[in-house]
């Protein structure tokens, strides 16, 4: 799967580095090779939930194109307490 990165107009860098500075580019691209939960937002904005190798939880929001192959991301974040139960939880019962 391809992954761009959304650029912030106004720092003229990518838009989850603006607040997010925590989180690498290497991060992401782990969390998306490794088994994730898909949550929709809104009709084209997809919510990620799930972890790099060294099992740290992230949220990715961004959007995949029509064929699933390219993964435009708008922002990412670590994961709170809650949502890493809640993937806990929901990758155990399957």
């Amino acid at each position: 799967m391809e992954i761009v990165f959304g650029i912030d107009k106004k720092y003229q860098i990518e838009h989850y580095k603006v607040n997010h500075q925590d989180v690498s580019e290497f991060d992401i691209k782990e969390v998306l090779q490794n088994v994730y939960l898909e949550f929709k937002e809104t009709k084209h904005i997809q919510r990620i939930l799930g972890h790099n190798n060294q099992k740290q939880f992230f949220i990715i929001i961004g959007i995949f194109d029509k064929t699933k192959t390219r993964f435009r991301v708008i922002t990412a974040y670590r994961a709170k307490k809650k949502h890493i139960i809640f993937y806990l939880n929901e990758v155990d019962n399957d």
